[in-house]
């Protein structure tokens, strides 16, 4: 078998192979699927006058859909889900409605320190505080381990318009 041959072989072996690795990539592809979990919580130095907005909220997104909220006027979280409110118990959201309380406490004072350290008083503009976690799991891992987080943001803002 002289080196031409060789060669011949070798390039029928892999432009055989080719299609196969490609099939085998998109085959696992079709299977994957990423998940994001983000958490937003946005705290007003005083209360907004426009209708709908809230001196402190919260909430938890997955894949970009809302699955649950809280706000200052209304201080429970609530599932946004029908399948969060099936899932978890009573006791979750209480747990959750104490967390989310005791993270509006800690907006009011940070920003109130924020508002002392740059000079600004109540009469000024609003001031806003904007806090946003978000983590992103792989195909394979379950998106609720936090061993399994790739990214997490934080982002802390004044004067934001949204």
């Amino acid at each position: 078998m002289g080196l031409i041959d060789r060669r011949r072989d070798v390039f029928m072996f892999g432009s055989c192979l080719v299609p196969v690795l490609v099939l085998l990539a998109a085959a696992v592809t079709v299977n994957c699927e990423t998940h994001s979990l983000t958490y937003i919580y946005t705290a007003y130095s005083k209360e907004p006058s426009t209708p709908g907005l809230h001196k402190f909220t919260a909430m938890g997104l997955l894949d970009g859909r809302i699955i649950d909220y809280f706000d200052n006027d209304h201080p429970l979280k609530v599932p946004k889900q029908k399948w969060m409110e099936e899932q978890e118990d009573k006791d979750y959201w209480k747990k959750g409605s104490d967390t989310r309380k005791s993270k509006m406490d800690w907006f009011n004072i940070n920003i109130g320190i924020l508002m002392d350290r740059m000079r600004q008083n109540q009469s000024g503009p609003s001031q806003v505080l904007l806090e946003v976690f978000r983590s992103i799991t792989l195909p394979h891992q379950s998106p609720w381990r936090k061993s399994e987080i790739l990214v997490q943001t934080k982002v802390h803002g004044e004067n934001q318009r949204f």
